[in-house]
């Protein structure tokens, strides 16, 4: 009897919890169908499919992780398939960008972006892309196809769509912690001869020529100053699901220090973690003033129709790709191959992330002037039943009301 009463309080508070989750997470649908774009044309720019590389990789080298599909392979698969693959999931990525079977398309791309990935992460190392297309995944089960799209998706259940962004931001918080603990582990000590951010940035200089921005100036800081750093960067990592609980606001304010994080980590360390874009930016509402531009499909004016620009520009980015891979070249990167792309990627992810950060300032500061704004009209209610109260001509009606 006593473990029937302690697991139902354990239900009720699981549940509480998820419940505010959900609410923490929650995004509303116009939002979701404009970032969708955003994020095929992100993809199509700045991280392509390209993973046929790996069929050249001498098969010594293959040695996939324990929990991985690979490991029902003997060896890394034909160069054909690897190709076909990422021309599947070019042409998929359009399909979702302009809005045809969104939620399938997303659904098949993700299965074989998971699938072609555990053969590139069978060299050795698991990127932090999986945290993209884990979230990718979730958004899948959201409403984001059911707007501006040419073959809209029918609504997800309200639902099922708030649990899928509420997964999503646990799967942030999750991989950020899990980071954030195992720098605790090593960097949160008094040894100040030792520390996190200069075990980063010393092979990254020397070894890697990441010398690059803000790079040079960190010389002429005192070494035993960057334990600050140390310390802040465990405490940041290790703190994303208190923010989830605490509500909309907090997480947005969490989301923008995350990514004035990456700036920070692009102008010292020169590391571009650009993509994390595409992990923020489902939580946020868009500017309203986007709603203006008559983004409906069935606006008669050609010039405002929101799908002539993307079908054309989705369709060329497609058919470009396809054509580099199938001549035998392959970047994710603007079509750049070689060594160019660690400089031009570091600078293109300066924009990307003050972009995102623009955004999530915006969508936090009309939050914060909203809640303003319903603290103002309540403490206004609160006083005009208090003055309706003290008045004692409200309260009864007059002598001539009363003939």
């Amino acid at each position: 009897m006593k473990m029937i009463v302690f697991l139902n309080f354990v239900e009720r508070g699981l549940a509480i919890a998820w419940q505010r989750l959900e609410e923490t997470c929650s995004n509303d649908a116009h939002s979701l169908g404009l970032f969708r774009i955003f994020w095929g044309c992100f993809i199509l720019l700045f991280d392509a499919p390209y993973s046929a590389f790996v069929s050249h990789v001498p098969q010594a080298f293959y040695n996939p992780p324990v929990l991985s599909l690979a490991n029902f392979f003997s060896g890394f698969p034909p160069y054909w398939l690897m190709l076909g693959g990422d021309l599947a999931k070019i042409w998929l990525v359009v399909l979702i960008t302009v809005g045809i079977k969104t939620r399938w398309c997303t659904i098949t791309f993700c299965v074989l972006t998971f699938l072609s990935n555990s053969f590139v992460y069978s060299l050795g190392k698991i990127d932090h892309d999986v945290v993209l297309w884990t979230i990718t995944l979730c958004l899948a089960f959201t409403d984001w196809g059911a707007h501006y799209a040419l073959v809209p998706d029918r609504h997800a259940d309200p639902k099922v769509s708030r649990r899928a962004l509420a997964t999503a931001g646990v799967v942030i918080a999750f991989g950020f912690f899990t980071a954030g603990f195992e720098k605790a582990l090593h960097w949160v000590n008094l040894d100040f001869s030792s520390g996190g951010f200069l075990s980063w940035f010393y092979p990254g200089y020397y070894l890697l020529d990441r010398k690059l921005l803000l790079a040079p100036l960190v010389f002429r800081v005192p070494a035993q100053s960057f334990k600050i750093l140390d310390y802040t960067a465990v405490a940041f990592e290790l703190s994303p699901f208190l923010f989830l609980f605490a509500g909309r606001t907090a997480w947005r304010i969490w989301l923008l220090v995350a990514t004035c994080f990456h700036l920070a980590n692009a102008l010292l360390l020169n590391i571009p973690f650009y993509i994390h874009v595409l992990v923020y930016l489902p939580f946020i509402s868009f500017p309203r003033g986007l709603g203006r531009l008559k983004l409906e499909a069935r606006e008669t004016s050609l010039a405002f129709r929101w799908w002539l620009p993307v079908t054309v520009g989705a369709v060329i980015l497609g058919f470009a790709l396809t054509a580099q891979r199938l001549t035998g070249g392959g970047s994710p990167f603007l079509f750049i191959e070689g060594a160019p792309v660690v400089s031009i990627s570091l600078y293109v992810s300066l924009v990307v992330l003050s972009f995102c950060a623009l955004i999530i300032a915006l969508d936090l500061r009309r939050r914060l002037a909203s809640a303003r704004l319903s603290r103002t009209s309540f403490h206004s209610a609160v006083y005009a039943n208090a003055s309706s109260v003290n008045d004692p001509a409200r309260l009864s009606p007059s002598r001539d009301k009363v003939r």
